[in-house]
């Protein structure tokens, strides 16, 4: 009993002895737990957040009449109509992602130049407001064109400071001269409508990025996605993420836009081609009646032929002008 109780003792006795090893080093714990606190603050605090945007729109068929619309009224042809159907989301899909309407959306809200100002600890993009504009002018028309990166400080409300590097000193320019760039030349706009705000970014340095419309274009290729369940009938869902909520509602409102004026595009056209097609078809059967006609008064001339009618109508006259002169003489 008593070899029993020593047992208990030592083991009583070690597992203090282990406790106290650890809580001897309790500030080491205490310092473990702050700088977990203070390291998800940070990651919490200057990572990037994402955020998801949609938007859905209306696919309609102009062929919906006599097609898809009328075989869906009919039960045994259901199955056409839902094969016509998606296949018609599928191209409809197609041509939204296409790098045409991709591209011009872009250009459209100049997504391919990006401004960017420095922190405390990582750089922001400038969005809602830019408090300058830069405009490239060049002769190439190529959507694969890149212009250099630029550094520009803002030194008041006329002038700045220009370089292509940061390692670079800086020129001086006054807002609107023109700056001369490899391939190109730059014009350097403030956008001081806000003077409160545009005073903020006074000595601050914003680094502008100018890539190239295509493969600004290919990577919201890669972002946008596109959903079509087939229970809502023709309505295509459109998504996109990104760390600037405002930047892609903007780019999918001009999306749909783009892809709307890309189709009464190719109605116009059709109507244009038509229309010249019948106008052409027109004119050569108006010259072929006018050839008709005068080969038809050639062959009266030629046999000294005269107009049947009006030779009925003269003769016509004439028996009646003798009758009445024999009425008369009676």
């Amino acid at each position: 009993m008593n070899h029993q109780n020593d047992i208990l003792e030592k083991k009583d006795l070690t597992l203090q002895e282990v406790i106290s090893d650890y809580t001897r080093y309790w500030y080491l714990f205490a310092i473990g737990v702050i700088s977990s606190l203070v390291i998800a603050f940070i990651i919490l605090r200057y990572a990037t957040s994402t955020y998801e945007t949609q938007t859905t729109i209306i696919i309609k068929d102009e062929k919906s009449g006599g097609g898809a619309t009328e075989l869906a009224a009919f039960s045994e042809l259901s199955f056409f109509a839902n094969s016509f159907s998606s296949k018609k989301m599928e191209s409809e899909i197609v041509i939204i992602k296409s790098r045409n309407i991709i591209s011009k959306t872009i250009e459209a809200l100049d997504l391919n130049v990006i401004y960017n100002i420095d922190g405390a600890i990582k750089s922001t993009e400038l969005y809602n407001y830019k408090p300058i504009k830069v405009s490239f002018l060049t002769s190439e028309n190529n959507i694969e064109f890149q212009a250099p990166d630029s550094y520009i400080t803002i030194i008041d409300d006329n002038s700045f400071l220009y370089s292509l590097n940061e390692d670079i000193d800086p020129i001086s320019y006054q807002f609107g001269e023109i700056i001369d760039i490899p391939d190109g030349r730059i014009i350097v706009t403030p956008n001081n409508e806000n003077e409160e705000m545009f005073s903020n970014f006074h000595n601050r340095t914003i680094h502008v990025f100018h890539h190239s419309i295509g493969s600004i274009s290919r990577l919201f290729q890669s972002k946008i996605e596109t959903l079509h369940d087939g229970k809502n009938g023709d309505v295509l869902r459109l998504s996109i993420k990104s760390p600037l909520p405002e930047k892609a509602e903007d780019f999918l409102n001009e999306l749909v836009f783009q892809y709307n004026q890309d189709a009464i595009n190719d109605k116009n056209q059709i109507s244009r081609k038509t229309s010249e097609f019948i106008d052409s078809r027109l004119k050569i059967i108006t010259k072929e009646l006018d050839s008709v006609e005068t080969n038809k008064e050639l062959f009266k001339s030629s046999n000294r032929l005269t107009d049947i009618e009006s030779e009925s109508n003269l003769m016509m006259e004439s028996a009646s002008e003798f009758n009445r002169r024999q009425v008369d003489l009676s």
